[in-house]
């Protein structure tokens, strides 16, 4: 029986993505967040008891190299303790989205054909960009704030339980409030207004495309302006969900300095006692670290505040995560057939289907029954609309099909890895991507020499346009091919193909946009030599030398 599963993507998997990276840049952050608290604590303590010491005549032997080294080496430690959390959580980052783009890949890979084909490319990058810029930046404005905030909270904590164990109450009490009560009252506040925001960007985007479209036809009717009314209103309604935002931060933030300046009183008003002459530190409370006490309190509000700006940043992240795990692609997994030679492949009652999110799907062609025999070549012939494509598409596992596949006797999944190691397919729409000459045509065998490459593209009849690229194979191509003919990207693509040396060779129009010569090159290395398949299936509305000696299927108009 078959099973689903997917492959969703979670905030676990973006933290393991570089897991030593992200956790030397936490280690370096600390390491500069507590620097930066213990210099203000520091120099309080330093100019309270300089200050203390001049008045009561101890100036001559008060020792103030000691505290003014410790102050440089904080600075220094903070100072460099920023730089490296700069450049190594910028580390985390890239390897990061390193493997976000892979996983993104993966899943655009493993999606049916018919799916990608009916989203619209350019919304889908739009979307994929900000969600992804979104999700990378969580681990440096969401996880890495809370755990800096906690330590520098669990610092001063140290610090008030040494001068003072009673003090630890109102330090306490500001960790539940400002590191868990204010951060969820704002999570809460701000989730809705960002999500909607989010939504409204991309719709306002496709009204701004529509428009841009349309224009001149809306300005010939007089109809533009009112158009352009819906973009304002698309645009007042996310400055009102900014606004609001803004206002529920600004609040938190105001709501935090309440609540460590209340801290900061009833921290005093703890270490006080009332005596004849009115409210005096308590004897054991020293002055001079009472004042690097407050600083040190008013330095660790500077990190707290910082993690509640991650608020806004851990809603987007959540955002970003939600939209990108709807791209994932649910996987069958049934058992695998074993692929041995010598076998038949046989259609029964096969057809490509495109699915509908709203009624039956539709069938792509009439259902075709065929057999294929291991080591004979075959061509489909038929009329423009007949499924020739479709039907390559099916047997290569690119196309959605209702029906059956055997091999041999077994029952034959298009999608498991095994079947696809054995077969090699050309479509009628190559793809090139923005790589080197090499590097695309190495898709097909990572291990290929370079001199095969010369020598198989030289075969293909690109020899000379090969000789005259100043760099040869590291030759850089445009994204799809831009930079070459249709006829050059045809042949480089093939070149991909046949150097994987798989048994089984599908071809989708191989000839389209070459000459007599080119195809007559190409008929030649198929015929015979290394890059002879076992089992030719080709579909050309140009005749070739192939079609002396294959077995021609013919299929119906519906």
């Amino acid at each position: 029986m078959s099973k689903r599963r997917t492959n969703a993507l979670s905030f676990k998997q973006v933290l393991a993505a570089n897991s030593l990276g992200l956790i030397i840049a936490i280690l370096v952050g600390a390491v500069a967040s507590i620097a930066g608290i213990a210099l203000l604590g520091i120099s309080g303590w330093f100019l309270s008891a300089a200050g203390l010491a001049g008045m009561v005549g101890g100036a001559l032997v008060f020792d103030y190299l000691t505290p003014g080294a410790m102050i440089r080496l904080m600075a220094i430690l903070r100072t460099a303790g920023r730089y490296g959390e700069q450049v190594f959580s910028h580390d985390h980052l890239l390897q990061v989205l390193k493997q976000l783009r892979l996983w993104v890949w993966d899943q655009r890979v493993s999606a049916p054909a018919w799916r990608s084909q009916r989203q619209a490319q350019g919304d889908l990058l739009q979307r994929l960009i900000g969600d992804l810029d979104h999700l990378i930046k969580w681990p440096l404005a969401v996880v890495m704030p809370r755990i800096y905030a906690w330590l520098v909270l669990a610092l001063v904590a140290l610090f008030a339980f040494w001068l003072a164990p009673q003090l630890l109450i109102p330090i306490g009490a500001l960790g539940v409030i400002q590191l868990m009560i204010i951060p969820w009252w704002l999570r809460r506040q701000v989730t809705l207004p960002v999500y909607r925001q989010q939504a409204l960007a991309l719709h306002r985007r496709q009204r701004f495309l529509s428009l841009m479209r349309s224009l001149v036809t809306l300005t010939i009717r007089g109809r533009w302006q009112t158009y352009a009314k819906r973009l304002d209103t698309l645009d007042l309604r996310q400055r009102n969900d900014q606004a609001r935002i803004q206002f529920w931060m600004s609040t938190a933030r105001v709501l935090a300095h309440l609540t460590t300046l209340l801290c900061l009183i009833t921290s005093i008003a703890l270490v006080m006692t009332p005596s004849a002459n009115g409210w005096q530190l308590q004897p054991d409370v020293s002055a001079t670290l009472l004042a690097g006490f407050v600083l040190l309190l008013l330095g660790a509000n500077e990190v707290l505040q910082i993690n509640l700006n991650g608020q806004i940043a851990a809603a987007e992240a959540k955002l970003g995560l939600h939209r990108l795990n709807q791209i994932v692609s649910e996987e069958e997994a049934i058992e695998s057939t074993s692929i041995s030679a010598s076998q038949c492949l046989n259609l029964e009652a096969v057809a490509g289907v495109y699915p509908q999110v709203f009624g039956p799907s539709l069938l792509a062609h009439q259902p075709v029954t065929v057999t294929f025999d291991y080591g004979h070549n075959y061509r489909l012939q038929g009329a423009s609309g007949t499924g020739k494509s479709t039907l390559l598409g099916v047997i290569a596992g690119d196309q959605s099909y209702e029906g059956r596949l055997l091999w041999g006797n077994e029952l034959l999944n298009p999608r498991q890895s095994e079947w696809r190691r054995q077969l090699a397919y050309l479509a009628q729409q190559p793809v090139l991507f923005q790589q080197t000459l090499g590097a695309n045509v190495r898709l097909g065998n990572e291990e290929v020499s370079d001199e095969e490459i010369r020598g198989l593209l030289t075969k293909l009849g690109l020899g000379v346009w090969l000789d005259s690229l100043p760099q040869g194979l590291d030759t850089l191509i445009g994204g799809q091919g831009r930079s070459l003919s249709g006829g050059q990207a045809r042949r480089i693509a093939l070149a991909r193909v046949l150097l994987r040396r798989a048994p089984i060779l599908i071809l989708d129009e191989p000839f389209d946009g070459l000459d007599r010569v080119s195809i007559s090159q190409i008929c030649d290395l198929l015929a015979q030599g290394p890059y002879q398949p076992k089992m030719l299936i080709y579909a050309s509305h140009v005749a070739s030398d192939l079609d002396h000696d294959v077995t021609t299927i013919n299929l119906m108009s519906p």
